[in-house]
């Protein structure tokens, strides 16, 4: 089985590096997620990089991890009620997600009082969730991040209504309604492009 990970995770890096379109990362099968204890060596050596970059650079705010289901996840949409809300779906095996994601923090910079930011990560709570603290801390991560407590796999999909795999981007509009939902697409613009597309939509509404 663990033949199968590597396999599968070497299909997902070969996209990510080589291919110039963008293609979403299949949810991996639970039997197939990362062994306790282990990290890539691609997202070790991402680690390493930044926390060497950040080193000097003092915590702007507390950035905290939570376990959340599809419930807690709904009250977090709640809470922003009156703001536009961006979530990023993502997980640290993803090579796409982890290159897209330093977007999502600069949008929560830029857009801070107008856009509310949400990350929901597709590890695995029980094993991975310090290191995906340790990567929320190194980007800079000061906004609501969140671990689905099904892990990655299709239990997760289903629960935050995923289909095309990750990265995956929701926008719900000032009344909490979802306003787009969408995924890598090799026949679309870049994704940081979308999503500005689709913000500049809602933030031109007022």
């Amino acid at each position: 089985m663990l033949c199968r990970w590597v396999l599968l995770l070497a299909v997902v890096v070969f996209v990510g590096c080589n291919s110039s379109k963008q293609v979403a990362a299949p949810l991996p099968e639970a039997s197939e997620q990362t062994p306790a204890g282990q990290t890539s060596p691609q997202i070790a050596a991402d680690e390493s990089t930044l926390t060497a970059e950040n080193a000097e650079q003092p915590e702007i705010a507390p950035i905290t991890l939570v376990v959340a289901d599809a419930q807690q996840y709904a009250e977090v949409i709640r809470k922003h009620k009156g703001k536009i809300v961006l979530v990023d779906f993502w997980a640290t095996w993803c090579t796409p997600c982890v290159k897209q994601f330093p977007h999502t923090v600069e949008l929560s910079k830029k857009y801070a009082g107008e856009v509310a930011v949400v990350s929901v990560s597709l590890d695995v709570p029980e094993t991975d969730q310090a290191r995906v603290l340790k990567f929320l801390k190194n980007r800079g991560a000061a906004f609501d991040n969140l671990i689905s407590a099904l892990g990655a796999g299709e239990a997760s999909a289903e629960a935050f209504d995923i289909e095309s795999g990750v990265p995956h981007y929701k926008i719900y509009d000032r009344e909490g309604q979802l306003f787009a939902a969408f995924s890598a697409d090799p026949d679309s613009p870049p994704l940081p492009e979308v999503i500005d597309l689709k913000l500049h939509e809602l933030l031109g509404e007022k």
